[in-house]
């Protein structure tokens, strides 16, 4: 415990990396247990107030957010297809799958360039830039642009998190997706 003074060393080994790569790839069915478990609940239950619902998924926010994202970054970045997949399903999880695509398509291959909208521009403050993504995402350019550039090299392993994705956007609004509300709680 404490600080840490010593810097990491740039030439580790693969094999030095096991238990923090197991760590990371096991994250995975820890967020789709807590995630799916946490919406059964809310649906079977029916005895939680608004602001008690509004607190709980705000946490699962934070929880997928802060830890699924950043793990799904890290996985993407893999040469193995496994850990590729796995951070799809993470992105999958939290309806973010497009992110795959602009990142790897997008962003690497043009950052800090005019193309790569997702990098704040010199001296751009956070609300001109953020506002600057948004405009770009709801225009939908880089989800049309990112499926131009995959063009022949879209798998089904990119294709199965999509599926998810679709599945849980519409079983709301298809399926049996409402919260159950005994009287008298509101």
């Amino acid at each position: 415990l404490g600080l840490n003074t010593e810097n990491a060393d740039p030439e580790i080994g693969e094999d030095d990396l096991f238990g923090y790569r197991i760590g990371v790839m096991c994250w995975v069915p820890v967020q789709f247990v807590t995630l799916y478990g946490i919406i059964w609940y809310v649906t079977a239950s029916g005895h939680l107030n608004w602001i008690e619902l509004w607190v709980l998924f705000f946490g699962m926010g934070v929880i997928t957010g802060t830890v699924g994202i950043v793990y799904a970054h890290e996985l993407l970045h893999q040469k193995n297809n496994i850990e590729r997949w796995l951070g799809d399903i993470l992105l999958s999880m939290v309806l973010y799958s497009h992110f795959r695509t602009e990142h790897l398509l997008v962003h690497h291959p043009y950052v800090g360039t005019s193309r790569d909208t997702v990098t704040a521009r010199y001296n751009e403050n956070f609300h001109r830039f953020f506002f600057r993504l948004l405009l770009h995402f709801f225009r939908g350019r880089a989800f049309l642009r990112g499926f131009r550039l995959i063009g022949a090299r879209f798998r089904l392993g990119f294709a199965i998190p999509l599926a998810i994705q679709a599945e849980v956007e519409l079983y709301p609004i298809f399926g049996q997706g409402r919260v159950r509300r005994t009287p008298g709680h509101h």
